[in-house]
């Protein structure tokens, strides 16, 4: 398969997964708030699809890249980096805002 296609399964079923849980899931937030779980479905599948299209590029240089088994392992690599990736920017985020924003959120100018 090649990486495009190797990275649109990915992204499509990493977003149709992502969103099956934030809405329909125990812990559903959809009725409450829809844009939010559509918006994050796509940019979580957007991702899956970046990562998972370049680890399969990079299979396919090596010369390992080769068939549905190759595809489906770099599909769940890019799956798992794109679940660590999307943690790591949220952790990240709640940290600049803990210390550069809310530091100075008392300050009146």
């Amino acid at each position: 398969m090649s990486k495009y296609r190797t990275g649109t399964v990915s992204g499509i079923c990493f977003a149709l997964v992502f969103f099956c849980l934030t809405a329909v899931g125990p812990w559903s937030r959809f009725p409450k708030d829809a844009e939010s779980c559509v918006v994050s479905a796509m940019l979580g599948g957007l991702l899956a699809f970046v990562v998972t299209m370049v680890i399969h590029g990079r299979r396919i240089r090596r010369g390992n890249g080769e068939g549905v088994a190759s595809a489906l392992a770099s599909i769940v690599i890019g799956w798992v980096l794109t679940v660590t990736i999307g943690f790591a920017a949220i952790f990240i985020l709640l940290e600049a805002v803990w210390f550069l924003v809310l530091p100075f959120s008392h300050v009146s100018g």
